[in-house]
């Protein structure tokens, strides 16, 4: 892929690479952040109870790919919603809490910045997650995988060719979600295929799909599709609706209120559209190419 020349001017000299000193330059710009948990091969060290992470800046991100989590010997990643971190000046911290009695063993935590690893505790024999694990500003930038840490924007043009792929978007896309649906009587439909699906609808906007379960007492669960528009340019999300999949059962479902899906909606539509799945990398507005990649 060949970039225009003031398209590539612009990010190669968008962030500069690491400084003479020790550890990166804080100024270094965040295009993408993800935690990666790697739990303990032990007894009961997996957990079903809600898990989020924060950067101590901005957004709350909750843990949760379709599918199973966060199960005895596995390592999961995800990302992190970005709202309120632009640069690495803007990672005050990293916490992961956990709600619920049911007892998480982690064996290694890492933080990744700009698809490297910028961060990482490991836990001999591990160690058991029954609320918070947090890591200061100062412990982050003190680890040896901070102190050596260095990324520019030249090597992510040279990496990726200026673009995020479909398959990058689906992941920042799944934690987005996963967020928004939190605690709203909303989940991840079981054994969705795809449980997850974005399209091109034109040079700004892609069209995203995801097949959900709604939550209803001493009954079975609602099918529901959430559908919306992302626009990379924004970034931002627009036209958020929740969408009821008939079943067979339908007539004789005792169904929730309006106001409840009314409710519903509004809360999952509210922290969509505060949530920034896409940076604008280097000031330059993306387009959307054929296979829903945007493009620098």
């Amino acid at each position: 892929m060949t970039l225009p020349r003031s398209v590539a001017l612009c990010l190669l000299t968008a962030t500069l690479g690491p400084s003479a000193g020790s550890g990166p330059r804080e100024s270094t710009e965040v295009l993408r952040a993800q935690v990666e948990l790697s739990v303990c091969d032990a007894r009961n060290a997996g957990t079903d109870d809600p898990v989020s992470a924060s950067l101590g800046a901005g957004a709350v991100t909750w843990l949760d790919h379709p599918g199973r989590d966060l199960e005895r010997g596995g390592r999961y990643r995800y990302d992190l919603l970005l709202d309120g971190v632009g640069s690495l000046a803007d990672i005050r911290g990293l916490t992961i809490s956990k709600v619920g009695a049911d007892d998480l063993c982690l064996a290694e935590l890492r933080l990744i910045v700009n698809g490297s690893t910028i961060f990482v505790r490991a836990f001999a024999g591990g160690t058991w997650l029954e609320r918070d694990l947090a890591s200061s500003a100062a412990e982050l930038r003190a680890n040896a995988a901070w102190q050596s840490y260095g990324w520019s924007m030249s090597e992510w043009v040279a990496k990726t060719g200026a673009a995020v792929s479909r398959g990058e978007l689906l992941e920042r896309l799944e934690s987005g979600i996963a967020s928004a649906i939190h605690g709203a009587g909303l989940s991840w439909k079981d054994g969705a295929a795809p449980a997850l699906a974005v399209r091109r609808k034109d040079d700004a906007t892609i069209a995203v799909r995801a097949a959900l379960m709604s939550e209803v007492p001493y009954w079975l669960n609602n099918d529901v599709t959430l559908e919306f528009d992302l626009s990379p340019c924004e970034p931002r999300v627009i036209a958020v609706f929740l969408r009821p999949v008939a079943r067979w059962y339908s007539a004789v479902q005792l169904r929730q209120s309006a106001s409840d899906d009314e409710r519903m909606l509004t809360l999952v539509r509210a922290r969509l559209e505060r949530s920034r799945p896409i940076v604008v990398a280097g000031g330059i507005c993306p387009r959307v190419d054929g296979n829903a990649d945007i493009v620098y």
